[in-house]
């Protein structure tokens, strides 16, 4: 049986078995002149965590609050190239009509859904809830209930997705709004709220 040989790795001058000081407000750059022949640079790096202007960050539905302000700036933002119907003025519509559009709105946000990387984001719970803003985006404007009638398929499949009932608002609270666009589609912005 032949053993390998373990390379030893030079020693650098003046790095024996010395202990080295506690730091005391700022810690010294290591000497890069016994290395490489470079004239030593002493760096002074204060040891302060505060700095000006900033604050820990808080909890807020598992995301970190940022720390530079910007509180209404939604963490997740996934955008669905789908065309939403107000369902109270369609009654004249078969009843395969309704249920083939509903569906094709549920499959459209549940593959826009798994296209994103969920794997940072936590999960909802009642310590950590999500406010989940969904945003209408079309050339006309609906009414307010017509709104909410026609992200009603959305609701149900993003519930669906995070795997929580959307009747819990304690845990996931969502919001309606609309905006013009050229194009149709629906926002789905995620974002943590404080209890």
């Amino acid at each position: 049986m032949t053993q390998c040989a373990v390379p030893k790795v030079p020693k650098v001058p003046g790095t024996g078995s010395q202990k080295f000081p506690e730091p005391s407000g700022t810690v010294k750059s290591h000497r890069i002149s016994e290395i490489g022949k470079v004239p030593e640079i002493p760096v002074e790096v204060p040891l302060s965590t505060e700095l000006r202007g900033t604050r820990e960050p808080r909890n807020h539905g598992g995301f970190s609050e940022p720390v530079n302000g910007c509180k209404d700036r939604p963490r997740l933002t996934i955008h669905v190239p789908v065309r939403t119907h107000n369902e109270l003025n369609a009654k004249r519509c078969h009843w395969r009509t309704k249920h083939a559009q509903r569906a094709a709105v549920k499959e459209a946000v549940t593959y826009a859904l798994i296209g994103h990387r969920w794997l940072d984001v936590p999960k909802p719970t009642a310590l950590a809830p999500w406010l989940v803003r969904l945003v209408r985006l079309g050339p006309r404007e609906m009414d307010d209930d017509g709104v909410v009638s026609a992200l009603k398929s959305v609701r149900d499949a993003f519930a669906h997705f995070v795997a929580v009932n959307d009747k819990h608002k304690h845990i996931v609270r969502y919001e309606y709004s609309q905006e013009p666009s050229k194009t149709f589609g629906v926002r789905i912005e995620v974002r943590g709220y404080a209890i």
